[in-house]
């Protein structure tokens, strides 16, 4: 089964489930630091997706791209092991819990880290986050 067919399969009530959960938003956003523009690969329904910066999605499952609120940033059919995107598009990357929806466990830190620029301020290193953990202290990796 594919990434996408399990999530098609399980995520039919996910915005019943998952909610943002404010605590985890703010280490995201924070982790963003100043970065404008910012590519979310397995993006689900958005939920920790910063509202004040130029987000794009990716989301393979066409169940959880279609619960995606409205207003959301727009979100593209693609699996992060195949990104749609030049390299250097976006200032920054994150992956939020998104292992299990790629072929690879690190498509989601490759496909992220080939597509992000170093971020407005910071070092010449892309930036990103990633999570594999649905609770987790988030890491800013640069």
């Amino acid at each position: 089964m594919s990434s996408a067919q399990l999530y098609d399969t399980i995520g039919a009530s996910y915005t019943v489930t998952r909610r943002t959960e404010p605590r985890i938003a703010a280490q995201v956003w924070a982790a963003l630091g100043d970065a404008r523009t910012i590519l979310n690969v397995g993006a689900g329904t958005g939920s920790h997706e910063p509202p004040d910066r130029d987000v794009t999605a990716v989301e393979p499952s066409a169940v959880m791209r279609a619960q995606r609120p409205a207003g959301a940033s727009r979100c593209v059919a693609a699996a992060a092991d195949n990104l749609p995107f030049e390299d250097q598009s976006f200032d920054a990357a994150m992956a939020f819990a998104t292992c299990p929806t790629s072929g690879s466990p690190s498509a989601p830190i490759a496909g992220g880290h080939r597509e992000a620029s170093a971020g407005p301020s910071s070092s010449e290193s892309s930036k990103w986050i990633f999570s594999s953990s649905p609770f987790p202290s988030v890491p800013t990796i640069e």
